[in-house]
């Protein structure tokens, strides 16, 4: 997509950068991180443990502090959807357990406007909000504020953003407090009280969130999404 200039109300279109490769692109991006994306660099390479056995190019937290994975790919390629299960899986190992939002965060599932099916989301949803909560944010779509999200449960602390670091460890240095032990069995029967496992629910939410990707909602959803334009149903 161009990119222009615009200066005494004229417009000029600017020429590209063309980096030879990927490495090169992944420096770029990290050095400009927060002005390009509004992302906090946490780590470049960083490697996932011995369990997951691999790595993410360039890791990063944004404004609400939440975990953002960049990849950086030359050409296209099938492996990216079995790559961002693999960080998905690894993410799951190490969601929090305690949410702290900065006061003008805007929260939204948008994706039934764009033919979409927001089953992974729905995985943690329905443990952390419950099923009314979850169907108005879901089948509305509409945008919430830090102060609804702690008053449905979605985060624990709404907090200014210089205060969002300082009590997000808080809480840390309180768990840490607890016996090691202790704290992990607690986690574990808690994961274990549900129905179903948190890996079982994720793979039912695959199964829908792939079927509705490749449906004719979607490609209409994302296209009008693009043009700016409101979606053309077929009921």
């Amino acid at each position: 997509m161009p990119v222009f200039r615009s200066a005494a109300g004229k417009a000029t279109q600017l020429a590209p950068v063309k980096f030879k490769q990927e490495k090169e692109l992944q420096r770029f991006v990290e050095q400009n991180l927060e002005v390009l994306l509004g992302i906090r660099l946490v780590a470049t390479e960083f490697t996932t443990g011995e369990k997951h056995g691999g790595r993410i190019d360039t890791l990063g937290s944004d404004e609400a502090g939440n975990p953002v994975i960049l990849e950086y790919k030359w050409d296209k390629s099938d492996s990216v959807v079995n790559q961002g299960l693999f960080y998905l899986d690894w993410l799951l190992d190490h969601r929090g357990d305690f949410v702290v939002a900065a006061q003008r965060t805007k929260i939204g599932y948008p994706e039934v406007r764009r033919g979409l099916v927001a089953g992974l989301v729905m995985t943690f949803l329905r443990r952390q909000v419950g099923e009314r909560h979850m169907r108005e944010l879901l089948l509305g779509s509409e945008l919430i504020n830090a102060e609804r999200a702690k008053e449905i449960g979605l985060v624990n602390r709404g907090v200014s953003q210089d205060d969002l670091m300082s009590e997000a460890l808080k809480f840390a240095e309180s768990a840490l407090q607890g016996a090691p032990g202790a704290l992990v069995q607690t986690k574990r029967l808690i994961d274990e009280l549900w129905g179903r496992s948190v890996k079982q629910d994720v793979d039912l939410a695959l199964k829908y969130h792939m079927e509705a990707r490749e449906s004719a909602e979607a490609r209409e959803g994302i296209a009008a999404f693009n043009e700016k334009r409101k979606p053309k149903w077929i009921a």
